[in-house]
């Protein structure tokens, strides 16, 4: 009796892993080779994933899932490289100095020089002036102390001689060595900033304005049709030849419940002028409508001159093999999957080809279950839990008894 309730149960188990189906599907490219690749997640796929990104899959021509990763742009990334100056001069005179003459080429104006020296549990006094001519020197920084003790976990530390901004074409390093053999100076240089916009896509959307004399306010209304993300807004307005001007960026909220009404969420706040456009970061911000309202207080009304809604590029990042595969999306309660792909991320290449992905696809409800059966009825489902739960009871205590 009691396997028989067990199989009942595995059934029903079976039964309501079956039920977890998926909506809509979209083929991607043939992979033409085995590798790694970049699956773009375009502004026309966004609104087929939930807020959370964890409803998508990748399934190969068999149904079998396949582990990815989830990557995104960043608005900006700052990469920090060492650039090093033309050492014209290093000469070491015994018993009295060490003298580094540098060459800035270009006259660019700089206040800092790194030096790389091999540690040295030794300080001495340097000397840093400045030249155009290599023949007469200029002081820019007279007896300061520089020291090569390291951190213990590199043979070699930076030592940044800042000094005021300056654009001679030659700078001379001269540090004393009457008290102690010379310091071990390997490299002389700067860093350089770099800074990197992330990428972008552009959103499409409908837009609207209206003006309300009464509020002295501009409306201008943003959809989108289907829930979309925004991570940036650029508005360039025109009218006047000057203007400054507040605006609020809000999103309409209609609440689920029956008869409840909507209303409007603050956003983000912004200006909006006639020296540069208003450009607003998001960050991922999520909806089907928003509203942008400007105060023009007792001023003319301005017209909307350009209007760009852009989403930071999302993609997915997969190991395939030769063959054809497709995107499948669930429910948005869908949980995500754990991949062991992502204690791997740093060993993916940077460059992937991009495989793009077709039309959207709606998934028959047959397909998606693989069989039809009475466990399919949550009621018969829970109904058999609750007799298996019973009858485990009895026989429990009747065991008891019997014991």
């Amino acid at each position: 009796m009691i396997k028989i309730w067990v199989s009942v149960i595995l059934c029903a188990g079976c039964a309501v892993a079956a039920g977890q189906s998926f909506r809509l599907e979209r083929e991607l490219g043939p992979v033409e080779a085995d590798g790694f690749y970049r699956i773009d997640l375009s502004p026309e796929i966004i609104p087929d994933v939930n807020a959370t990104f964890s409803n998508v899959r990748i399934m190969d021509a068999g149904g079998k899932e396949v582990p990815y990763l989830l990557r995104q742009e960043q608005p900006a990334s700052y990469s920090t490289v060492f650039r090093p100056y033309h050492i014209v001069q290093y000469e070491q005179r015994k018993n009295c100095c060490t003298s580094i003459i540098l060459e800035n080429p270009d006259n660019k104006a700089i206040n800092n020089i790194h030096l790389s020296i091999r540690n040295a549990d030794v300080a001495k006094e340097m000397v840093l002036t400045g030249s155009d001519d290599k023949q007469n020197w200029y002081a820019l920084k007279s007896r300061s102390m520089i020291s090569a003790a390291g951190d213990g976990e590199k043979t070699s530390t930076m030592r940044l001689v800042d000094f005021p901004m300056s654009n001679y074409a030659y700078y001379k390093i001269e540090i004393g060595d009457s008290t102690s053999a010379p310091l071990n100076i390997t490299a002389a240089g700067y860093f350089e900033v770099n800074t990197a916009e992330g990428r972008y896509s552009a959103v499409p959307f409908e837009w609207h304005q209206t003006d309300s004399a009464a509020m002295k306010e501009t409306f201008i209304r943003i959809t989108f049709g289907r829930s979309q993300v925004m991570d940036r807004i650029t508005l360039s307005m025109k009218g006047t030849p000057y203007f400054l001007r507040r605006g609020t960026l809000l999103r309409e909220v209609r609440p689920s419940k029956a008869g409840a009404k909507s209303y409007y969420d603050r956003v983000a706040s912004f200006i909006v002028s006639s020296r540069q456009p208003a450009v607003i970061d998001l960050r991922g911000e999520r909806g089907n409508e928003f509203v942008m309202a400007i105060e023009n207080e007792d001023n003319p009304v301005l017209k909307v001159d350009n209007l760009r809604v852009d989403q930071l590029n999302r993609y997915l990042v997969a190991w395939l093999a030769k063959g054809s595969y497709g995107l499948k999306f669930g429910a948005p309660d869908l949980q995500a999957s754990r991949y062991d792909l992502v204690n791997f991320s740093d060993s993916i290449p940077a460059s992937l080809v991009s495989l793009k992905a077709g039309p959207s696809k709606a998934i028959e409800p047959a397909r998606a279950t693989e069989s039809t059966t009475i466990f399919t009825n949550p009621i018969v489902i829970w109904v058999a839990i609750v007799a298996v739960i019973g009858v485990l009871g009895f026989m429990a205590i009747r065991m008891t008894r019997e014991m």
